[in-house]
């Protein structure tokens, strides 16, 4: 029983603490830094704080499905379709925008 009250209390600080933003995306940069490819995006309201300067979120090429979200991000500019980003208050992939964890497009439960 303790266990799965354990796991329960995870699960539901997970959910509490998971960062999300929906909107349409208003900008998209690709970038290079260093041997890396980098994107960067600004969607309506963006949210912004600590290393987040512009008010972007950004994923590099590190990611395996990188080249699957770069069509993505691409298609819903194009299509001024809203995505959902989960992302993390870290500036990982570029020193001023928030890292993407995943993103979601479509009528999809993410």
């Amino acid at each position: 029983m303790k266990l799965f009250a354990f796991i329960l209390g995870l699960l539901i600080t997970q959910a509490v603490t998971a960062e999300f933003h929906t909107g349409e995306i208003t900008g998209l940069i690709p970038y290079q830094n260093g041997t890396k490819e980098v994107l960067i995006i600004q969607m309506e309201g963006n949210p912004s704080g600590g290393c987040n300067t512009t008010a972007r979120f950004a994923m590099d090429s590190d990611k395996v499905w990188f080249k699957t979200a770069q069509s993505v991000l691409l298609s819903a500019l194009h299509a001024q379709s809203q995505i959902k980003v989960n992302y993390t208050a870290s500036c990982n992939s570029q020193s001023n925008a928030w890292d993407i964890k995943y993103l979601c497009a479509g009528k999809i439960s993410c």
